[in-house]
């Protein structure tokens, strides 16, 4: 991508310091900053990508936006890496300003999104804390605004996790471990185009979401033990949610290894679970690992056979299936396979220290280790080399949190 003065002036002024590395925001009616050609992504700013591993990132035409836990500000911080660039800086431009506390441009609490020119945040109010407050703020951090909140108080005794996606903010509540009330999943749905809340009862106790397509979410039931002829065997489903309806449907009738969505097709790898068993804890059926190709109108599955005999789990995103293999030890060496959308073996790389992908964009494998969000992303692999057999793991920085990044 060709860079002009501006972007350069851009890049200069992110090597002279942290505190200034901020995306510009003068924008033409494309959305693309005055003065730069336009980067093609492979899904929209507002929407996650089916292949991100880590909770809050962020793709646009401009850069990739990236949480990463901070123990002083007591929430996320938010990063930023220009198009092209080999650095992750904190997205402030204060004068004097530590990144150290919730006053910072960075801050984004419990996490963040993007729709419509904005980044939206999810923190704890300052000044009632059994307030959630929704933050947008300009691209390059700054202009922090409160524009809707949420009552915890509304939904007592749930645990809840958090996602930006497709223009809404979800809020998943689990009130399972409440034997006194005993509720269904809440699913709680803020629309950020009129901050509108929806609350969805489910009825299938979905423990977490990981997949989003359009308005559909999908993640598979918490685990329940049953017993088939006295041995006890772990029962999990995988659930769709579609937030337009508010209609929920069991998929399969077990969790998968990686899955793709798209209006006609469920793409999945099916996992041989019984590798995990122990004694104490695990049991899991045998099964014939392999990737499957769901018809979501009439249910039939095709069987698309198993390329390579160790992998384990896959990510899809619209150009390459990213498949790993098992390994015992999350701090160990494994190999990635990259294959083609066909289930062809196009390339592999040895991933050693328990690296895993932290989120795939539409130029870029992002790699951390064991895909924690307390851990700073480290290398990255260029998606144009995949089919050379030559693939290399390249350093990324990110800027300010250099001890943590090197434990």
């Amino acid at each position: 991508m060709k860079k002009t003065m501006l972007l350069f002036f851009f890049v200069f002024a992110l090597l002279l310091t942290a505190c200034d590395n901020t995306p510009e925001t003068v924008e033409t009616a494309s959305g693309a900053p005055v003065g730069t050609e336009a980067f093609a992504l492979r899904v929209p700013p507002e929407d996650r990508n089916q292949a991100f591993s880590i909770q809050s990132f962020v793709e646009t035409p401009e850069g990739c936006y990236y949480g990463l836990e901070n123990f002083s500000m007591g929430g996320e911080m938010i990063y930023f890496c220009a198009r092209g660039e080999n650095s992750f800086y904190p997205l402030c431009s204060k004068s004097n300003c530590r990144h150290e506390d919730q006053n910072c441009n960075a801050y984004a609490g419990n996490t963040f999104g993007y729709y419509d020119g904005a980044l939206y945040a999810l923190t704890t109010s300052a000044s009632n804390i059994s307030q959630w407050d929704i933050v947008k703020m300009n691209l390059d951090g700054t202009d922090h605004q409160v524009v809707a909140t949420v009552n915890q108080r509304d939904y007592p005794k749930l645990m809840f996790s958090y996602t930006f996606h497709h223009g809404k903010l979800f809020l998943q509540g689990d009130s399972s471990y409440d034997v006194e009330r005993q509720q269904d999943n809440l699913l709680v749905v803020l629309n950020l185009a009129d901050y509108t809340v929806t609350d969805y009862l489910l009825t299938e106790k979905v423990g977490h979401f990981y997949w989003y397509y359009k308005d559909k979410l999908y993640g598979p039931t918490l685990s329940t033990v049953v017993y088939d002829e006295d041995e006890p065997l772990c029962d999990e489903k995988l659930v769709e949610v579609d937030v337009s309806t508010g209609a929920e449907r069991v998929l399969l009738p077990r969790t998968v290894g990686g899955m793709y969505a798209t209006d006609s097709t469920l793409y999945y790898f099916e996992q041989d679970l019984s590798v995990l068993n122990t004694e104490q804890e695990m049991f899991y059926e045998k099964t014939d690992p392999g990737f499957r190709e769901m018809d979501l109108a009439t249910g039939a599955v095709k069987d698309c056979g198993l390329p390579v005999a160790d992998i384990f789990w896959a990510d899809y995103d619209e150009d390459f299936i990213y498949a790993g293999t098992y390994n015992e030890d999350s701090e160990g060496d494994h190999t990635l396979y990259l294959l083609s959308r066909g289930y062809e073996l196009l390339d592999q790389i040895e991933l050693p220290d328990g690296l895993s992908i932290a989120a795939v964009t539409s130029d870029r494998i992002y790699l951390n280790t064991a895909g924690l969000p307390t851990v700073p992303i480290s290398c990255y692999i260029d998606k144009t080399q995949i089919g050379s057999h030559k693939l290399t793991l390249l350093p990324i920085e990110t800027i300010g949190d250099e001890e943590r990044g090197s434990e």
